[in-house]
């Protein structure tokens, strides 16, 4: 008899450290809900920081384009002696400027290789630049026209109905899409690499001057001073009024924003296309 008063004291004080226990478990998860709470709730304010900084700066570089001579000299062309004044960028070839604690960057399509209208001179040194055989050229060639044309004819190294994975390709008509090169160059390595030098409605030729100095060997431009350095008085051709333009924020939160500004015809609008948020 005298033992029991201390197995119960034994039996409360387990009770006891159960529920502390259990009690201590509860705030810890407590706590760990809460501070992934305050993350979140941290990452989400700097994701609308990001946002609006990139937003405003793409409203402000608009406004530059259509209000100044940005839009038709570039940054450092001139015209009868008009020049643009402290532009905010540094050039339309895809090169980055720093401005605000962003990264932008704006290429003038006409230094692009189109692939819509084709520019088939371009477009297989383009190909042969980043690696492609004389022999990966002559089928890249057969299976692009054959993915335009509108008949079901297959050419020597082409690619017809059957012949791709998916049931409803090849399209059959003009390419709409940059993106429909990867089906037919199947090859992800070089679809890649040339992918950022290829435009969709752009123009035949190319244009040296707005050509990205990475593509200056392919086409035979070395040795060749580009009009749109930063050369003192020369006179560059005028903008195509196409630009390609991203907008990054590569902080503590990536956020990049990437649209086509494109100056109407004759006495049209200037409008935006092709906006997209971008990894």
């Amino acid at each position: 008899m005298s033992n029991y008063p201390s197995k119960n004291q034994g039996a409360a004080l387990l009770l006891v450290l159960m529920i502390a226990a259990v009690m201590a478990s509860i705030m810890i998860y407590m706590s760990e809900k809460g501070a992934n709470s305050a993350r979140m709730a941290n990452l989400i304010k700097q994701h609308s920081q990001a946002k609006l900084r990139v937003d405003s700066a793409q409203a402000e570089l608009i406004n530059e384009l259509m209000t100044t001579s940005l839009g038709i000299l570039g940054p450092n062309g001139s015209y009868n002696g008009i020049k643009p004044e402290n532009p905010s960028v540094t050039n339309f070839v895809g090169e980055p400027t720093h401005r605000d604690r962003l990264t932008v960057t704006v290429q003038d399509v006409s230094g692009l290789v189109s692939i819509s209208p084709m520019n088939e001179k371009a477009f297989e040194r383009l190909l042969r630049h980043y690696g492609a055989s004389s022999d990966d050229v002559i089928r890249i060639q057969d299976r692009v026209d054959d993915w335009q044309d509108a008949d079901g004819l297959r050419r020597i190294e082409g690619a017809e109905k059957g012949d791709y994975l998916q049931t409803y390709l090849p399209a059959n008509t003009d390419i709409q899409m940059i993106e429909e090169l990867r089906y037919i160059l199947e090859n992800d390595s070089l679809y890649e690499q040339i992918q950022p030098f290829l435009m969709v409605g752009s123009y035949p030729d190319i244009v040296r001057q707005f050509t990205p100095k990475s593509l200056y060997s392919a086409f035979g431009f070395e040795g060749k001073v580009s009009e749109q350095s930063n050369v003192e008085g020369v006179e560059s051709p005028l903008s195509s009024g196409k630009l390609l333009i991203q907008i990054s924020h590569n902080e503590a939160v990536m956020y990049s924003k990437r649209f086509i500004f494109e100056r109407g015809i004759g006495f049209r609008p200037y409008f935006i296309s092709n906006e997209q948020i971008v990894d």
